[in-house]
């Protein structure tokens, strides 16, 4: 019998926000997301429970994110925001059928 063993270990970032994800905010996570693409990065979880208020500016962000690190096999998950005004763009434009969505951080990083 031959037994062989192999270690994987995948890199997730999880990108925690806090306030209005709009679209005066969105530039410092498009930076941040392109920093970390650039890096090589392409598992994310975007943490929204602090997010407020969420605009197509800040959807536009994670869609381009969730289509750049898709062909190179990666993934986008998202926490659910506590404020229900943030997640109702997600809910109208239907994007919460494009996204796994979570609860929390801890239950996001459980599915692999």
């Amino acid at each position: 019998m031959d037994i062989q063993v192999s270690e994987q270990v995948i890199r997730i970032h999880v990108i925690k926000m806090n306030g209005r994800l709009d679209a005066f905010s969105v530039k410092a996570l498009r930076s941040k997301l392109d920093e970390l693409t650039r890096q090589g990065g392409i598992h994310f979880v975007l943490d929204l429970a602090d997010v407020s208020f969420m605009d197509s500016a800040g959807l536009a962000a994670m869609v381009s994110l969730l289509r750049q690190v898709q062909p190179l096999g990666g993934t986008v998950k998202l926490v659910r925001a506590t404020e229900a005004n943030a997640n109702r763009v997600l809910t109208l434009t239907k994007m919460d059928r494009a996204f796994p969505i979570f609860d929390n951080s801890a239950a996001a990083l459980a599915v692999v």
